[in-house]
């Protein structure tokens, strides 16, 4: 374990006040841009569900270690954590992941996971984006422009001068399509900001299902 990368992570979670009772973790600034809309779309109370970024899949072991030191947690004031992340990276930590979660008494995670009632936190979900299968948030927000022209054209421009296809090539189709919009964005989560992608397209309603499940439940 390299003490400068696990050092940076603990302080980004130390640094990062917990002001709610629900916490909902993103992989990525862009992801937590989307996951704030999405919340949205659930009428959420920005202060029952916090979101909160762990950084990538590989800082997440260490992120969670920091995040069930805090205060809040260790008094009972967190009362669920909610973990997102791409399909097509996070299994590749699994192994560290579940040796953290094990050690802290939660169990492993699992795509779809929605558990009550387990140590620290009471609740633990997860959920890998789009739908644990290959691919990863560009591939989802995709899915809800699907048949928008300018989505069309992406798909046809990458795919004539690139040889991977979805969901390979998702990354550079959403970048793409990004770029005829109105505002230039920096990822498909400031996208999803903006109003670029149809956040209320049944692609959705996954990820809005196993969230409205966590908050109210």
């Amino acid at each position: 374990m390299d003490p400068l990368f696990f050092v940076k992570s603990s302080e980004h979670a130390a640094r990062t006040e917990i002001r709610a009772k629900y916490i909902v973790l993103a992989e990525g600034q862009d992801d937590l841009y989307f996951l704030d809309e999405t919340l949205k779309e659930l009428d959420a109370d920005p202060s029952v569900v916090q979101t909160m970024n762990y950084g990538g899949a590989g800082e997440l072991p260490f992120f969670i270690s920091s995040i069930l030191k805090n205060d809040r947690v260790f008094y009972g004031d967190v009362k669920g954590l909610f973990v997102t992340g791409d399909a097509d990276t996070f299994p590749a930590h699994k192994y560290k992941i579940n040796k953290v979660l094990k050690l802290a008494g939660l169990p492993e995670f699992e795509h779809g996971q929605n558990t009550f009632q387990v140590p620290l936190v009471g609740r633990l979900g997860f959920h890998l984006l789009p739908d644990a299968t290959d691919g990863n948030l560009e591939t989802l927000l995709l899915r809800t422009v699907e048949n928008v022209p300018a989505a069309l054209g992406a798909r046809k421009f990458v795919e004539d001068h690139h040889k991977d296809r979805s969901p390979k090539n998702d990354k550079r189709v959403a970048t793409v399509y990004l770029a005829t919009q109105p505002q230039l964005c920096r990822g498909s989560g400031q996208g999803a900001r903006r109003g670029f992608f149809n956040m209320k397209h049944a692609a959705m309603d996954d990820l809005k299902a196993q969230l409205k499940m966590f908050i109210t439940a």
